[in-house]
């Protein structure tokens, strides 16, 4: 019943305690088989698929009964016999229970998980290189698992891979070893940080700001952190005239004999007032060009 599947009634023999087997000839089929004293018979039947199966297990059960007893689980019946349930765990059982009823699965939850499931490593360093992210970050955004964090953040916000790789694995890696935050630090708050960035309409490099107060402090909004560090909305006008002032004072104050030290200071006095309105990179240009874009 259990292993070849055959539903009861299936099986009678001629050394069976009750008399429901009182009506088989044993006589006709100990003379079929040549059976000779002492010799017992065993009668099953079912579906010709499963006889096969059966025969098999008969067999096995008898050859059990020269060894000891089964290492099995068996139910107790009232009239004082056992019926088989199931074999003991081991390497001849599987799992889940084989008395179980097959669950379905349907192949949309299949395609469900297998979506879900995370991308390899080595496709992971694939992706990195094409980024052109630098290899000292791999070991920090890999230990963390942010790889994926950071392709949606430039999906969603249309942006560098590398630059937001380099912002976790450099500037905030450099945070990790220096400041203790006030809260845990969650590195979802990156994802904040952009999304915010995007909706103001701020130039990106604003974060490099924005990020040591949002890490120090993880639950300070971040309307609250832009006025911690004193940022203000300015024009391409107000930068540029800027730019031309600075250009006049610094033949005033200059000790320096290096050629670039006029570009690199007058770099650093703009930075305050062009950081977050307009990329570094357009104020340099503009700073050798005489102010101009």
């Amino acid at each position: 019943k259990v292993i070849a599947c055959i539903e009861k009634p299936n099986m009678v023999h001629s050394e069976e305690i009750s008399s429901d087997s009182e009506s088989i000839d044993f006589a006709f089929f100990r003379n079929l088989l040549g059976a000779k004293d002492g010799d017992a018979q065993i009668l099953f039947w079912g579906p010709g698929d499963d006889i096969k199966t059966g025969l098999e297990t008969i067999e096995e059960r008898c050859r059990l009964a020269f060894t000891g007893v089964p290492n099995e689980t068996r139910k107790s019946l009232p009239n004082g016999t056992t019926l088989f349930e199931r074999v003991l765990p081991g390497p001849d059982r599987m799992y889940p229970d084989t008395d179980s009823a097959p669950i379905s699965i349907s192949q949309e939850r299949i395609d469900k998980i297998a979506a879900e499931l995370p991308v390899e490593v080595d496709k992971r360093l694939a992706q990195l290189k094409k980024w052109n992210v630098p290899i000292d970050a791999f070991h920090f955004l890999l230990k963390h698992n942010l790889v994926p964090l950071v392709e949606k953040i430039a999906v969603d916000f249309s942006e560098d891979p590398k630059f937001i790789a380099t912002l976790f694995a450099h500037r905030l890696k450099n945070l990790l070893g220096k400041i203790k935050p006030a809260a845990p630090f969650k590195f979802v708050r990156i994802y904040d940080l952009f999304a915010f960035v995007k909706a103001q309409d701020l130039d990106r490099e604003i974060l490099f700001e924005m990020l040591p107060v949002a890490f120090e402090y993880p639950n300070m909004v971040l309307d609250s952190v832009l006025t911690s560090i004193g940022f203000k909305k300015h024009k391409w006008e107000e930068i540029s005239i800027l730019i031309e002032l600075l250009r006049e004072k610094f033949p005033q104050i200059n000790k320096s004999k290096n050629k670039e030290a006029g570009f690199k200071w007058m770099m650093k006095e703009s930075r305050k007032m062009a950081i977050g309105n307009f990329p570094m990179s357009e104020v340099a240009k503009a700073i050798s060009k005489g102010g101009k874009k």
